[in-house]
């Protein structure tokens, strides 16, 4: 699933494309480009570029068999003293690329360079991989001289390894490298490009982008590499200094990163992703409520709740207030969430944390009315916490709610009352709602709770006598159970 920031930077990278196809400006097609997907500009560009480079293509091509007369290395000085740029390269896209390569044996870097921009992009694949590699090596760094990544994002795509290796080796600048390699389409040389990067390099490059503005665009190639390369890239970035890490993450929440941010954070090394998420910086409950509010726009909290498991306790309290106070729309997802990718105990863990605003919110949620959600979440119980919080909870629910956690809790003979007991035994005040819970039974379900309760201890079942009476239900209750009524 894209996400906004992915959406965003992929739509700037086609205006990049299409204004220097149109040769504009790419602030000039900003009106454009806000009315218009990605999808749609790459369409868009795709036509026009087909509509100027069909036109009179008869001509170019009768042309260049004019030119299969001629000696290669006098057709390489008539290009650059008599045709120009624009004339060389529309009939060089006519041409057979290993007669192209022959004449380029013949031309100077700076000539290739000023043909580059100008080449039917379409051809520029079938061209590039056979051309000197010298050639393509020294032209690479006249473009990037002249700021020109659009068209070295197109020289990018079609580099063959032997070529990339070059090239990368030849560029010294870390932020041209990373402005080539947002304007590269295809994924697999995006990967190839990161994999020719040593680790060194790859860490200075996050630091300039962060510095020169460009995270974004460092985290959009991220988000394009296989996983294998995104957990490289993570565990580099978690190498980092924690005022590195620090601006990282101040840069993010700034420019609403999170997308790509949590993506990456799931492919990491462990340790690191336990220095990230303990960073100062995201101590922070208008920081965590962002994320949170990203995380489910962007369906990513599958992905987030894993990482509040590595928490610190301190940091986990902000994360569960923030995120409660998403309201009641994204606590339902967090829950779906929590449920779909196992991670109940990750969710108890912060519920804990709760006020009595926010656990009344949680008895309101559809999700906890779930059979199956309510079993998995009371087999995930693993803390006296846990079951204080989900007991306080349940005993919010109306009498529906609570009837469905009675009868999951009285199920195959009172196994999980059995287990929610080992764990709440001690918790005296919450007796008054296991009877309210249980009070909603009858038949064999109920028997079934009465052989769990006479065989918990008399301190226990005397607990369970003073929280009914509170309640008022004991008189009624106890017979039912067969506990005695005194």
């Amino acid at each position: 699933m894209a996400d906004v920031h992915t959406l965003e930077l992929t739509r700037r990278a086609e205006i990049g494309k299409l204004a220097a196809l149109l040769n504009v400006s790419p602030e000039s097609l900003a009106p454009l480009g806000e009315a218009s997907s990605a999808d749609e500009l790459q369409r868009l560009r795709r036509r026009i570029n087909k509509t100027l480079f069909d036109e009179k293509r008869d001509r170019f091509i009768r042309l260049e068999r004019v030119t299969r007369m001629l000696p290669a290395g006098y057709l390489a000085r008539l290009a650059m003293d008599s045709f120009g740029p624009l004339l060389s390269a529309r009939v060089v896209a006519e041409m057979h690329p290993l007669r192209a390569r022959n004449i380029a044996r013949h031309v100077t870097p700076a000539f290739v360079a000023d043909v580059a921009p100008l080449i039917d992009p379409e051809k520029v694949e079938q061209l590039i991989p056979r051309l000197p590699l010298d050639l393509v090596k020294e032209t690479a760094l006249l473009l990037v001289e002249r700021k020109d990544y659009v068209t070295m994002g197109r020289f990018g795509d079609a580099l063959s390894a032997q070529q990339l290796r070059a090239v990368i080796g030849a560029i010294d600048d870390d932020t041209a490298l990373l402005q080539t390699a947002f304007f590269i389409e295809r994924r697999e040389q995006l990967g190839r490009i990161v994999h020719n990067i040593d680790n060194a390099r790859i860490a200075r490059i996050m630091q300039r982008g962060t510095e020169a503005n460009m995270l974004p665009q460092a985290l959009f190639i991220i988000d394009h590499v296989t996983d294998e390369l995104k957990g490289r890239l993570a565990d580099i970035m978690g190498e980092q200094s924690e005022d590195t890490l620090n601006t990282l993450v101040s840069v993010a929440e700034e420019q609403r990163l999170w997308g790509p941010i949590l993506r990456g954070l799931s492919h990491i090394h462990p340790r690191y992703r336990r220095k990230i998420v303990n960073l100062p910086k995201v101590k922070d409950e208008q920081l965590l409520g962002d994320l949170v509010r990203a995380a489910y726009e962007e369906g990513l909290l599958a992905v987030a709740l894993p990482l509040a498991r590595v928490m610190r306790p301190d940091y986990k309290r902000v994360v569960a207030h923030a995120a409660l106070k998403q309201g009641p729309e994204v606590a339902e997802a967090a829950l779906e969430a929590a449920h779909s990718a196992g991670e109940w105990s990750t969710l108890l863990d912060l519920a804990r944390y709760a006020d009595e605003s926010e656990r009344a919110l949680l008895a309101t949620l559809r999700v906890l009315r779930r059979p199956e959600a309510m079993e998995a979440l009371l087999e995930a119980l693993n803390s006296d916490a846990a079951a204080d919080m989900l007991l306080d909870v349940v005993g919010r629910m109306d009498e529906d709610a609570q009837r469905t956690v009675a009868h999951i809790l009285a199920a195959e003979g009172g196994a999980l009352l059995e287990h929610l007991l080992d764990l709440a035994g001690g918790l005296h005040e919450r007796w008054g709602t296991v009877a309210c819970i249980i009070a909603q039974l009858d038949g064999a379900a109920l028997e079934d709770a009465g052989r769990v309760l006479r065989r918990r201890s008399d301190a226990e079942v005397a607990a369970l006598r003073d929280g009914a009476k509170r309640e008022k239900i004991w008189n009624a209750l106890a017979p039912q159970l067969e506990l005695a009524t005194t």
